[in-house]
């Protein structure tokens, strides 16, 4: 019945992709560079099934350029003109935004109006040896929030210098994509649902 319903649902508190506003990626934990060259932002599909990054716009002559409506703040960053927030959406994979070096860094994306999110990608910087610049973003994730600033959903932690299919970069929310049933017996529940690799709302 509804007791039963609501008592699974309370155990897992998976949050929503949808009325999110503001895309969050940084650190609570640590005090680090947040060094990072690009965020992507996924939702829907264009007219040859590929994912929109809504980031971005594209124009009539194909050329592809800021969204206006878009904007980025930081907690903080350097006086090195050349590695701006506004850097992370640039299209340009080598360019970076370098934060200071205070206790949780953290740079946010404000997407200009409520959106359905499918997927972000976060790409990292390449390495910097023997400094280890790679590994700076390790224990970052992203908060999704609502238009009120409310986290209303969060990922995993990166580990490491994570790469997927050989590029340093993090899928997060990928919306099914990565997904894979698994039975989950819990005590008093015993169901089958999607589990999302990239979710950490499981207590």
């Amino acid at each position: 019945g509804t007791n039963f319903i609501n008592h699974c649902k309370n155990k897992f508190k998976i949050g929503s992709n949808k009325n999110v506003r503001y895309v969050w990626f940084g650190f609570d934990n640590r005090q680090d560079y947040l060094n990072i060259t690009q965020i992507e932002v996924f939702s829907g599909k264009d007219a040859k099934g590929v994912p929109i990054n809504v980031l971005r716009n594209t124009n009539e002559d194909g050329s592809v350029v800021p969204n206006p409506d878009v904007s980025f703040t930081a907690s903080s960053n350097t006086t090195n003109p050349d590695h701006p927030a506004s850097a992370l959406n640039d299209g340009n994979y080598v360019s970076l935004y370098h934060s200071a070096h205070e206790p949780n860094e953290w740079v946010q994306v404000d997407l200009g109006k409520v959106t359905s999110i499918d997927e972000i990608k976060v790409w990292n910087r390449q390495p910097c040896d023997p400094h280890g610049c790679e590994k700076r973003w390790r224990g970052a994730f992203v908060k999704l929030k609502n238009s009120d600033g409310v986290e209303i959903k969060r990922s995993e932690r990166v580990v490491g210098d994570h790469m997927e299919d050989g590029k340093r970069v993090k899928t997060f929310f990928d919306n099914g994509i990565r997904a894979a049933k698994a039975k989950l017996n819990i005590p008093g529940c015993k169901i089958t649902v999607p589990i999302r690799r990239t979710l950490t709302d499981l207590p």
